[in-house]
């Protein structure tokens, strides 16, 4: 029992540093075995229980190892998890609290390492000096190791990429083109993975508590506009007015093969009063005024327009 005691100990003090959320909570997951262990009557403690502590001691010290060990790759690692959150937390006061959000030209660079071979050449030449057998191991490293290590959905961070890629980085609501194509499954993955994440993503706003509100009051919006159950992403049922816009969209195609101009077609496929882009059925006066309190500060700023992806700290 004297390695669990140590153990204990050593987790008391690390808790304190500054650690991924994913390692921290595989330590605060095996500090409670742990704990519960050492206050069990010894007849109980088997060699099952026994090798099942000493097998998560064994896998922390491999994280720890990975992750916190170097210095130079600690820094990095949690240089790429600022990077992603920063550009989760825009995009949602973009998209809810309609605050204007240019994505970093990384993030973009980093989304075109998953594009055509068209993209994956203009990513080369930005990131790894033109080598494009380089890219993939990149983007293990500053992609998804960063949001494993966040606890975040991967499919949910590059669809979000993906979207931002596919406007050029320009500002954008991407909640608008999802009904626009009637792509109910990847609108379902952004509604159920913004719905997590919004409590994080608002935890350093000026009052946290009113504006995971105002996130959550227009994502309820969006989501009793098109679905009539939404409890997963695989797992959801869109209404009538979605199933409208679905068999709208398919009309247009169909005449749009017949020689009609899709372009035509699309600019007037919704123009009904009650198919206006959802964001600006709702008044956003009042979500205008409010939208400061998601925005970064100045400083937070600077770190944007340079891709560091540093918070100031107090």
């Amino acid at each position: 029992m004297e390695d669990v005691r140590k153990f204990i100990l050593t987790c008391d003090g690390v808790l304190r540093s500054d650690l991924t959320p994913l390692l921290r909570h595989e330590m605060k997951t095996a500090l409670d075995n742990h704990l519960h262990a050492i206050y069990q009557p010894p007849s109980e403690i088997n060699n099952q229980i026994m090798d099942g502590l000493q097998t998560q001691r064994r896998s922390i010290e491999a994280h720890w190892n990975r992750t916190n060990k170097d210095m130079k790759k600690f820094g990095d690692m949690f240089r790429e998890m600022r990077v992603i959150e920063f550009f989760l937390q825009d995009k949602l006061s973009e998209d809810y609290v309609d605050a204007s959000y240019a994505v970093p030209e990384r993030v973009l660079d980093l989304a075109r390492i998953k594009g055509d071979a068209e993209d994956r050449k203009l990513a080369a030449s930005r990131l790894t000096g033109g080598n494009e057998d380089e890219l993939d191991k990149l983007y293990q490293e500053v992609v998804v190791s960063p949001v494993e290590e966040l606890m975040l959905d991967l499919g949910y961070v590059e669809l979000r990429m993906r979207a931002a890629l596919a406007r050029g980085g320009k500002p954008g609501s991407d909640i608008q083109p999802l009904v626009d194509s009637c792509n109910w499954a990847d609108l379902a993955t952004i509604l159920v993975e913004d719905r997590k994440y919004s409590p994080r993503a608002v935890a350093g706003s000026l009052q946290p508590t009113l504006a995971n509100w105002i996130v959550l009051h227009r994502l309820n919006d969006v989501q009793k506009t098109y679905f009539t159950e939404l409890s997963s992403e695989g797992a959801f049922t869109i209404n009538a007015h979605a199933r409208a816009l679905s068999r709208k969209l398919a009309s247009s195609s169909d005449q749009s093969q017949d020689g009609v101009s899709s372009q035509q077609l699309s600019r007037g496929t919704a123009m009904e009063e009650d198919q206006q882009p959802l964001l600006s059925k709702v008044s956003s006066k009042f979500f205008g005024m409010m939208h400061s309190m998601l925005e970064p500060t100045p400083q937070e700023s600077l770190y944007h327009r340079h891709g560091i992806g540093l918070k100031k700290t107090e």
